[in-house]
């Protein structure tokens, strides 16, 4: 399971997470660390970037499902604070 990156966040600011082993603080204050990878994607030749290793622990952790909303903030080369929307207050 990977968790891919949007094209314009990985051509702007890929060198910050390529090839790093990042850390996701959750919602609790605990640090998972995960793995980015890079392939070469279209159009362009544009670099798409996904996290790998350590992703599904952390999706599992925190009990991650389709249509939940997931804010990403990069605060440092490799390190991320990872926000969950309150699914109590999303429509269904």
């Amino acid at each position: 399971m990977w968790q891919g990156f949007p094209a314009e966040f990985s051509r702007r600011y890929g060198n910050y997470v390529l090839g790093l082993t990042n850390r996701l603080e959750g919602p609790d204050g605990q640090v998972t660390e995960v793995k980015s990878i890079g392939k070469m994607g279209k159009p362009y030749g544009a670099i798409d970037i996904s996290f790998s290793t350590g992703w599904r622990a952390f999706s599992v952790k925190y009990e991650l499902r389709l249509a939940d909303v997931v804010v990403f903030s990069l605060t440092a080369p490799g390190f991320w604070i990872v926000q969950l929307v309150d699914r109590g207050s999303s429509a269904n």
